[in-house]
């Protein structure tokens, strides 16, 4: 049983997906699977059938049912959700699964930076305003700030998650899309009890458009 699944998300044009995978194949940490969900064709040009598992749609299925369908298919403790187009360096993961040594811990958000921009954050995870508008927090501020922010969750295209916690609340909301079910996992998770924190050692880099 591995102890991480990164699960990538194809979201974003076939490029970005590829250069997604190869960061995480140069810098994957040991006792790790790489599943990636894909609803498009894809030919696997560079024969990765052996390094990677494809998780690909069948029938009407979203990119939301492929992803969902990724994490419950892994024996791993712990899930690392990412989307195409984000980038990662060696030992990306070691200061996000740290966190897990909290029991109550469920969900871990790393400190998403921009790749023009790299002392600019994109996220440092997910806010949820009155009206239910979801924010993500740190947004356009700099990385250099002593504070570390909270958030409720952390933004599905960056995220880490204890395996059984995503079970005990039934997984990602299948009538959301992905930039939705984030937040509806992280209102679930805290209604179950269980806390979400950030971890800024951990550090992924991404387009600010993402």
């Amino acid at each position: 049983m591995p102890r991480l699944a990164i699960v990538i998300s194809a979201t974003g044009s076939i490029e970005s997906l590829e250069g997604t995978l190869v960061s995480v194949l140069e810098n994957r940490p040991a006792d790790c699977e790489i599943l990636v969900a894909i609803d498009r064709p894809y030919a696997d040009p560079y024969d990765l059938k052996d390094e990677v598992r494809f998780v690909s749609a069948t029938g009407r299925q979203r990119l939301i049912d492929c992803v969902q369908r990724a994490v419950t298919s892994t024996r791993a403790h712990f899930v690392h959700m990412l989307s195409s187009g984000c980038t990662v360096s060696e030992g990306w993961t070691e200061p996000a699964l740290a966190r897990f040594g909290d029991r109550r811990v469920a969900a871990v958000a790393p400190l998403v930076l921009d790749v023009e921009r790299p002392t600019h954050i994109v996220a440092a995870g997910l806010g949820y305003r009155a009206g239910g508008r979801r924010v993500l927090i740190g947004r356009g501020t700099s990385a250099l700030s002593a504070a570390t922010p909270s958030a409720i969750g952390p933004c599905g295209f960056a995220a880490f998650y204890r395996r059984t916690s995503l079970e005990m609340v039934g997984g990602l909301s299948l009538g959301l899309g992905l930039a939705q079910a984030d937040v509806d996992l992280a209102l679930s998770l805290a209604k179950a009890g269980m806390s979400a924190v950030v971890e800024p050692g951990s550090r992924v880099l991404a387009n600010s458009e993402i």
